[in-house]
């Protein structure tokens, strides 16, 4: 059993202060707030997260089901299942207004149209000669 000590702690902050900075920093600035985390949990949909937790469960019990006690063959039909399970979910029209897709949810931009102009564009690349391919009789 390896004994935990001060002197093994400090040896690995040393090693990975460039990989994992929180082990620098002390407990009471995590505690303060001081510490800022990579992603902002404001910004994540829970209902999507929620919905998609729920697919991975009943996948998983569907599976294990299935298989008998065979975690390999579980772990497959597991993926499969949660496969079918959400492209049925994110691209089947059911019409029905549960969440689909985060970008269905967060493209909410919107485009403004072009000010018309006062004088028609004149295309770049104009066709003057119109000459019939030479297979066509008239």
């Amino acid at each position: 059993m390896a004994v935990v000590t001060s002197s093994s702690i400090a040896a690995l902050q040393t090693q990975f202060k460039d990989v994992l900075p929180f082990l620098n920093s002390g407990a009471g600035d995590k505690l303060k707030g001081q510490h800022s985390m990579p992603i902002d949990l404001g910004q994540v949909d829970w209902l999507y997260v929620a919905v998609l937790a729920a697919f991975v469960f009943i996948a998983n019990f569907v599976a294990n089901l299935l298989s008998f006690k065979r975690r390999g063959l579980a772990a497959v039909l597991a993926a499969v299942v949660f496969a079918a399970i959400f492209v049925f979910w994110t691209y089947y029209p059911h019409g029905l207004p549960f969440p689909t897709s985060i970008a269905a949810q967060k493209s909410t931009v919107t485009t403004a149209a072009p000010a018309s102009p006062n004088a028609p564009q004149r295309p770049s690349n104009p066709v003057t000669d119109v000459t019939p391919s030479p297979g066509t009789a008239r």
